[in-house]
């Protein structure tokens, strides 16, 4: 059968992505340092829940297990790969990035609207999971000592330590502690969850929603490198979470930079798990009581789960609204008339994460001041940030689109 000029582009287009993609899942280098990572592989199978979502189709779920079955054959039973389950997860994520590539490339123009805006999303949080290890390793060259006792010092000024609590929670209960850490790894599960529902249910979304989970990472490591902090499992070691600090002890407490060790990242304020939950449940909006459950349940317990396992303080869940607050408000100007209310909530986001560094930093002993001082602190932060969100970060609604493509099964 004779193939026409644009079936040869769309042929070579399919048999350049296929091949790239194989040579990256079939790379020894790359799977020892990306593919057996659980946080690289929720990233990778964001691709099949994106898809499958665009396009519910059983022919199509069947082509990913086979393809996955056949690179993990080929990586495990040729190269001598060691089997690892992350491995297959992240082999399945590869093989949903296989047909999504191909189907895209072969839809009609319409249909690859829909697909191609989905492909970019999914592409591009696995690059930037990708690429967050050389940029925190950076940040952790860049400080050898923390600040993390002036985040402890904050918490402490609560009446207790939110971060010792909730581990302890942990320790004693470890079915919650199993959860929690599947919620803390998939996070991208909840950020494909919302943008593969609301991208079907109102493209104009589809690119600031992907534009706000993927700056995300990068503007929070320049964030990291004003407040260095790693966690209070990196400075207490064998001591947390059964061992807090006790009140008494910070009058005493000398407030300067402390050494970690390097390899624990520098990494804890504003939390990032944080700042992602909480936008995928602000681009929520709208949808279903099903995917709004997901995205709930993954805001909800990446809060327990951030403090529980060690890697953050409360005060770093704080500060991480204003932080999204002000990516959202980034991703929206377009929505907003007038120089100000464009830029207004941008810098008013900047400015909550900016003052929060500042108090923490040079004026700690201001939340000990009262015992109602950290709290109305808190009722300050929330109150002024929630609100900013809903009347300045917000999208108008279009009419809903449907594809036809939500109702097309093979």
């Amino acid at each position: 059968m004779h193939i026409g000029r644009p079936r040869w582009k769309q042929l070579i287009l399919s048999i350049v992505w296929c091949t790239a993609i194989c040579l990256f899942a079939t790379s020894r280098d790359k799977y020892d340092n990306a593919l057996a990572s659980d946080y690289f592989a929720a990233a990778l199978v964001t691709s099949v829940i994106i898809y499958l979502r665009l396009r519910p189709s059983f022919l199509d779920a069947a082509w990913m297990l086979g393809l996955t079955a056949a690179l993990a054959a080929f990586d495990y039973r040729v190269l001598g790969f060691e089997f690892s389950r992350i491995g297959v997860l992240s082999l399945l994520g590869c093989a949903g990035l296989l047909v999504f590539g191909v189907r895209c490339v072969w839809a009609d123009a319409a249909d690859r609207k829909l697909l191609l805006p989905g492909l970019l999303a999914s592409a591009l949080f696995c690059g930037s999971d990708f690429f967050a290890g050389p940029l925190l390793n950076l940040t952790t060259a860049l400080h050898p000592r923390t600040l993390d006792l002036y985040l402890l010092y904050f918490d402490g000024s609560l009446g207790f330590q939110p971060s010792f609590l909730a581990g302890e929670l942990f320790f004693r209960a470890p079915w919650l502690h199993s959860f929690c850490m599947f919620i803390y790894v998939t996070l991208p599960f909840s950020m494909a969850v919302a943008y593969g529902n609301q991208l079907l249910r109102n493209k104009s979304f589809g690119f600031p929603m992907m534009a706000s989970f993927v700056i995300t990472g990068p503007i929070g490591v320049l964030f990291y490198n004003l407040f260095p902090a790693s966690g209070p499992r990196h400075v207490f070691l064998s001591q947390f979470p059964l061992h807090p600090p006790i009140a008494k002890d910070f009058a005493q407490i000398l407030l300067a930079p402390v050494p970690v060790e390097a390899y624990a990242p520098r990494n804890a304020i504003p939390s990032l798990h944080m700042a992602w939950v909480i936008l995928a449940w602000w681009w929520s909006r709208g949808l279903s009581w099903g995917p709004r459950t997901i995205v709930l349940v993954y805001v909800i317990f990446t809060a327990i789960a951030t403090i529980g396992v060690g890697e953050h303080y409360f005060i770093d869940l704080l500060v991480a609204l204003p932080f999204a607050v002000m990516l959202q408000a980034a991703v929206t100007f377009s929505a907003r008339k007038g120089v100000w209310n464009k830029v207004g909530p941008v810098l008013l986001g900047l400015a909550g994460v900016l003052v929060w560094f500042a108090i923490l930093g040079w004026s700690p002993r201001l939340a000990w001041s009262s015992p109602a001082v950290p709290w109305l602190m808190i009722g300050l932060t929330l109150l002024v940030y929630l609100t900013a969100e809903q009347r300045y970060c917000r999208l108008p609604e279009d009419k809903p689109e449907v594809s036809a493509l939500s109702a097309t099964a093979d």
